[in-house]
């Protein structure tokens, strides 16, 4: 830590440097650590950021996800608490700890997703095990209400927390894309697509995302079926239950056009 220069403490589950809310945290750090001095509180971090930040663990379980959210819940607001900084910047995709922020970066607005899945509606889920989705969103509501701005990933999501959490600004901060690494390969095109039995003509829906069920799978194989003889190709890569979707696929007759990539450092 150098004297001088700001102290930005970042607040995250987890910072594993794969996926999510992590994967960009790890890159602000990777691209920033030489003009900022960052502190990091989670639960897990990626090995390649133990040497440029100060690491507050914050222990929880890895599963069940209500026991580790209770945990981290309690350890990280005890470590925030404990840690001096300039700036405070929470990285949630639901509530994080009940400490004030300067920055809450969304990156899941959970009180939008249950509006749009109709959790709470006749048809949603049964009332008493409402309970606790209710629990969930009171502190989603009161954790958010405590960072003077909130961070958006889109406008779409900007407009969603204007409408859920008014009087907060609300900033558009779009994640980032490495565009050395992401841009057309037009031999590295035609390669995979012969690998897959697919021609250049053939048209190919990519579906990037883990926890299927929040990101919509379902949804787009549903779609894949309405398309009819004009449905396109789904190749989905991550982690989820490949078994359920090969059989949602399968029962909507579109298991020949989804092709499951499983997870890939290879991305682009």
């Amino acid at each position: 830590m150098r004297p001088g220069r700001p102290r930005v403490v970042l607040v995250a589950h987890d910072v594993s440097g794969q996926q999510g809310s992590g994967r960009v945290i790890r890159e602000l750090v990777l691209r920033a650590h030489e003009e900022i001095d960052f502190v990091v509180v989670s639960r897990t971090l990626a090995e390649d950021l133990r040497a440029v930040v100060e690491w507050r663990r914050a222990p929880a379980p890895d599963h069940p996800y209500r026991l580790k959210f209770s945990a981290f819940f309690v350890t990280g607001a005890v470590r925030l608490a404990l840690t001096r900084a300039d700036l405070v910047h929470l990285h949630t995709t639901g509530p994080l700890v009940p400490n004030r922020s300067d920055l809450t970066s969304v990156h899941f607005i959970r009180v939008g997703f249950f509006e749009a899945a109709g959790i709470f509606g006749p048809n949603g889920i049964p009332r008493l095990r409402r309970i606790s989705p209710r629990l969930h969103l009171a502190l989603e509501r009161w954790c958010n209400r405590r960072a003077r701005m909130l961070a958006a990933v889109s406008e779409g999501s900007k407009r969603d927390l204007e409408r859920f959490f008014p009087g907060i600004p609300v900033v558009v901060t779009p994640n980032g894309v490495d565009a050395d690494r992401f841009r057309p390969d037009l031999e590295a095109r035609r390669e995979l697509r012969a690998s897959e039995s697919v021609s250049d003509e053939d048209f190919v829906a990519l579906f990037v995302a883990n926890s299927w069920s929040q990101k919509g799978l379902g949804v787009t194989i549903e779609a894949l079926a309405r398309a009819g003889a004009a449905a396109p190709h789904l190749w989905v890569v991550g982690y989820g239950d490949e078994e359920r979707y090969s059989a949602l696929a399968e029962a909507h007759g579109v298991r020949d056009r989804v092709r499951f990539f499983g997870l890939r450092r290879d991305i682009e």
